[in-house]
């Protein structure tokens, strides 16, 4: 991270070198040509690296990842011993198979599925977050869901683990996927009532989905330290990390996504999704995050077109929220899950 960070006064120095050498030769005219080329030049690289670090699949992500504003909690976490045999006892308990589908654009999709009881119904997907993979990283959050009754999927997004895909979605191609998977459970395993769970970028995810006309089916949506679009969430990164402005690095980077990814940043909005859903969500974040601020968390309830309940927990970073408050958390969850599910109570 530090040698991405000296690129940009590096930079900063050698064109005001260069023109300041340019100007002295030639004069003024020719410095501010040289000082505009060397600038829009500058802006296309750094629009290119967004793509190539944020977007682009093939890329180290350990930059993201290892962030300190992204201590997001994966089971490799659970420091707790106690827990953590439980988690291992469970883990070795259940049944769990590998399936598939083709996404419309051609993709081979991969999740996991925990199974439950055979007389239940009730079933949660869940997404996982930018660079994480489901069965290596939320296994710990399918336990809670499958403790609860619910039959689990856990897709990896395009992009991630077995899922094919050179970029990263954010969100936004993943609510189609996410459509597809909703429809693979009702024809694979019969009559489903399903919740939609996600974490940070699988939070966008689930509410991008909810935007779409869902089936029946769906009853209700748990998102946990989601942003309100890919755009904002990547220039406020770029802030963050390199102190860069939006205009026109962004603009670049989403042309760039757009060509090799096809889509638009600004397209990837939780923002205006939510505000055309019309499925019940629990809105979660933490007060201390700071990869995706709180304000966002406040954009998305005052957005939203459906019926939301929130929760604010203290102190918790961000995706620290499953274990800062656990008890509250977890209760909060089934609660809202249960007042969406109540008239289901043969899944009980």
């Amino acid at each position: 991270m530090r040698g991405i960070r000296a690129i940009v006064p590096v930079a900063a120095i050698a064109i005001l070198l260069a023109s300041g050498i340019v100007g002295a030769i030639y004069g003024l005219p020719a410095a501010l040509a040289v000082f505009a080329c060397m600038t829009a030049a500058a802006c296309l690289v750094a629009g290119w690296m967004v793509f190539h670090v944020a977007v682009s699949s093939k890329s180290d992500k350990s930059v993201v990842i290892m962030a300190p504003q992204n201590a997001i909690v994966s089971d490799r976490m659970l420091e707790d011993a106690q827990r953590r045999a439980a988690f291992e006892l469970w883990r070795a308990r259940v049944t769990t198979e590998d399936i598939s589908i083709q996404s419309a654009d051609g993709l081979s999709l991969h999740a996991l599925v925990v199974r439950n009881k055979p007389d239940s119904s009730r079933w949660v997907v869940i997404c996982h977050g930018y660079a994480y993979i489901g069965k290596e990283n939320m296994m710990f959050i399918a336990q809670a869901f499958h403790e609860m009754g619910y039959w689990v999927l856990m897709p990896d997004a395009r992009g991630h683990g077995k899922s094919d895909g050179g970029y990263i979605g954010m969100g936004w191609h993943d609510r189609l996927d996410i459509m597809q998977w909703i429809h693979e459970i009702s024809d694979r395993y019969g009559v489903a009532n399903i919740a939609l769970y996600g974490i940070s970028m699988g939070a966008a995810t689930v509410i991008m989905a909810a935007g779409e006309p869902l089936p029946p089916t769906v009853k209700a949506v748990v998102a946990d330290s989601g942003y309100t679009s890919a755009m904002k969430e990547l220039a406020y990164q770029l802030k963050m990390f390199f102190n860069l402005p939006a205009f026109p690095v962004m603009h670049i980077a989403s042309l760039v996504t757009r060509i090799f990814s096809g889509y638009w940043l600004g397209e990837a909005s939780a923002l205006r999704q939510i505000a055309k859903s019309k499925t019940p969500a629990l809105l979660i974040h933490g007060s201390a995050d700071t990869f995706v601020p709180p304000s966002m968390f406040d954009e998305l309830c005052h957005a939203a077109g459906c019926p939301t309940q929130k929760m604010l927990i203290e102190g918790a970073g961000h995706g620290q929220t499953p274990i800062a408050d656990r008890m509250h958390y977890w209760q909060t969850i089934q609660d809202f899950l249960e007042s969406n599910f109540s008239e289901f109570p043969e899944n009980n």
